[in-house]
């Protein structure tokens, strides 16, 4: 009777070892994709020349695309079948002088605040994504107001092509001359 009672409780043991075992074998397996984001690079300068009245500036950040494993091709690391691809929808650059906000740019304002500036965005990428402002030509006027500038944040809202939504965000020292 005593080993009767010792293999039915060896099979129920082993019936919820195995539940378990296949339990997590599935929800492992339908794990959504995720993309994780690195700082690449993150540049600003600007300057302001007072005999020309006109005024220079570049923004320029970028974030590395870490896909993560379940999205990885196992049996080729080159195939990006299984890659998710990623666009910037919205973005911010806030540019201070101490605490004090010298201006704001958003893809809503640029054109106000900046005029006619060259703008990149990136759309449909999987390993980098950006957002770079640069005056080609001078912009005229002092877009600084008077302030010399000190810092910038950058605020990037993402989306990837499964729906997926991030937000990343990140502070530079500013690079600034008055002259």
């Amino acid at each position: 009777m005593c080993i009767v009672d010792s293999e039915i409780k060896m099979s129920k043991i082993t019936k919820i070892i195995i539940i378990i075992f296949l339990t997590t074998i599935f929800a492992q397996s339908c794990k959504d994709p995720s993309l994780d984001f690195e700082w690449f690079l993150f540049e600003a300068e600007g300057n302001y020349s007072t005999e020309n009245n006109t005024s220079y500036l570049k923004l320029n950040a970028w974030v590395e695309i870490n896909q993560s494993s379940i999205n990885i091709n196992p049996s080729s690391s080159v195939d990006s079948t299984y890659f998710m691809y990623a666009s910037v929808a919205n973005w911010s650059y806030r540019v201070y002088s101490g605490d004090q906000l010298v201006f704001e740019i958003t893809r809503f304002s640029i054109e106000q605040i900046l005029g006619d500036i060259h703008l990149n965005v990136a759309i449909d990428q999987m390993d980098y994504l950006w957002v770079a402002i640069e005056s080609e030509n001078p912009i005229e006027g002092d877009i600084f107001n008077g302030m010399i500038p000190d810092s910038v944040e950058v605020e990037m809202i993402i989306y990837d092509d499964s729906g997926g939504s991030y937000t990343v965000k990140r502070t530079t020292p500013f690079t600034f001359s008055r002259n």
